[in-house]
């Protein structure tokens, strides 16, 4: 049987860890984690929204970097000149990284 013909028997968050381990890439539920101030000023807010990317862990030279699209390969060349750190993409829901974008990078109000 495909996993097609399972799929309403699973939630979004199940399909998206599924996805990303058919792909080769980590699952990160923003449910479950904390991030640091020192962790979201490494992307800044434009290139944050540009590639709908969050920053979720920084270790040595190496950047954990929730995408929308890990496989965007313009924008991982873009965060590595940004942040002069090798991009290691992960996965998560799509709805919990636009959430976490709105909420770490908040937009200035227009007046």
């Amino acid at each position: 049987m495909h996993m097609d013909e399972f799929r309403h028997l699973f939630g979004e968050r199940e399909r998206m860890q599924w996805n990303a381990q058919k792909r080769g890439y980590a699952f990160v539920d923003l449910d479950r984690i904390k991030v640091g101030p020192n962790v979201t000023a490494l992307i800044s807010a434009e290139l944050a929204r540009e590639f709908k990317v969050f920053p979720v862990k920084v270790e040595r030279n190496q950047a954990w970097v929730i995408m929308l699209d890990p496989d965007d390969r313009e924008a991982r060349d873009a965060l590595y000149r940004a942040t002069g750190c090798e991009i290691v993409p992960v996965m998560g829901l799509p709805a919990a990284i636009h959430w976490a974008i709105d909420c770490y990078y908040p937009q200035a109000e227009e007046t």
